[in-house]
């Protein structure tokens, strides 16, 4: 394991996954959030009902925050399958 350095924290981290929900009347909603780590501020949600988000949707999502803010230290996602092995863009 490796000891996070005063350093690693100031650097951008930034944290996204999807969520999903079903509405009242039974149709599926999805999102992709991207959030900073640090400061828990929102950067980015996409998605929307019945929608399937493409690896090319994904990498404009986070080449549209890139063009807003420094590019991250870290990248965390959460297990799933939507990203697990598979390269964005």
């Amino acid at each position: 394991m490796t000891a996070i350095t005063s350093g690693a924290i100031s650097k951008p981290r930034l944290g996204m996954g999807f969520v999903s929900d079903a509405l009242f009347y039974g149709h599926q909603l999805r999102l992709l959030t991207v959030i900073d780590l640090c400061t828990r501020e929102r950067l980015g949600i996409c998605g929307g009902v019945a929608q399937n988000l493409h690896s090319s949707e994904v990498a404009e999502i986070l080449n549209i925050i890139a063009l807003r803010r420094p590019v991250p230290y870290l990248l965390k996602t959460d297990n799933g399958y939507e990203l697990a092995g598979k390269k964005p863009g």
